[in-house]
C-alpha cells in the first residue's frame, strides 16, 4: 500500500522487480478477517515473502512524494491474501460457511501486479523468472 500523486512514479521501480525476483513457494494456512468486511488467506511468512516485502518497500520508500502505509513497512507487516472485500453482513456469514473445510496448501508467487484501488485498477504485471537451479 503506497501513496503516490501518480502512479507513473512507481512504474520505473516496480518493472525494475522482473530483474531480481524470483518465483518461490509459499504455505497458505489459514483463513482470516478484517471485520467487518474482508475475508482473507494467510501464508506462513517465510525467508521468501520477508525478503521480497523488504525489497519492495525499500523500492518505493525513496520515490518521492510517495507514502508507504505504516501497515506495509518491514516488521509492521500481516502477509494476507485478500479473496473477498466489502462484504455486507450476509455476505461475510456465506463467504466464512464457503470456506469452512479449508485445509493448508502450497502455492507459488508467480508474478507480481501494481493496481490502484477505489476503483480497482491494474496498472502493471510483471511474470516472475524461475529459480535457477
Amino acid at each position: 500500500a503506497v501513496e503516490a500523486k501518480s502512479v507513473d512514479v512507481l512504474i520505473p521501480g516496480f518493472e525494475s522487480l522482473k530483474e531480481e525476483v524470483y518465483q518461490d513457494k509459499i504455505s497458505i494456512v489459514t483463513v482470516g478477517v478484517f471485520m467487518p468486511k474482508v475475508l482473507y488467506f494467510a501464508p506462513y511468512i517465510n525467508e521468501y515473502l520477508f525478503d521480497l516485502q523488504r525489497l519492495i518497500y525499500n523500492r518505493f520508500s525513496g520515490i518521492p512524494q510517495t507514502t508507504v502505509s505504516p501497515f506495509y513497512r518491514p516488521f509492521s507487516w500481516f502477509p494476507h491474501i485478500t479473496v473477498a472485500k466489502t462484504l455486507s453482513k450476509e455476505q461475510m456469514t456465506d463467504a466464512i460457511n464457503a470456506v469452512g473445510n479449508f485445509r493448508p496448501m502450497d502455492s507459488k508467487i508467480v508474478r507480481l501486479g501494481l493496481a490502484k484501488v477505489n476503483p480497482h485498477m491494474d496498472v502493471r504485471e510483471i511474470v516472475l523468472k524461475k529459480m535457477e537451479s
